[in-house]
């Protein structure tokens, strides 16, 4: 009998500059900024981020890390480079 994959038990490891990743989650706003909120975190998306995204929208986006930047809104960053709505 298989048994279903166990979730993690942890968040993923900080992520290296520039480094690309994939991420699930809901698009939110905060203090004028365009996030996307997760079960790790909340990050601020910039660059190929669609007009007309609304908060609570599932999206997957493929971006780049920049750990070392924050957003007006206090969150680390993320340059989109591609975003799916689900």
């Amino acid at each position: 009998m298989l048994s279903s994959p166990r979730p993690p038990s942890r968040p993923p490891s900080p992520p290296k500059d520039h480094q690309l990743r994939t991420l699930h989650g809901t698009i939110g706003e905060a203090a004028g900024c365009t996030v996307i909120e997760t079960p790790f975190g909340r990050w601020a998306l910039v660059g190929r981020v669609p007009d007309g995204l609304t908060p609570g929208t599932r999206v997957e986006i493929l971006a780049r890390s920049h750990p070392r930047d924050e957003s007006a809104c206090g969150a680390p960053v993320l340059a989109v480079e591609r975003l799916t709505r689900f």
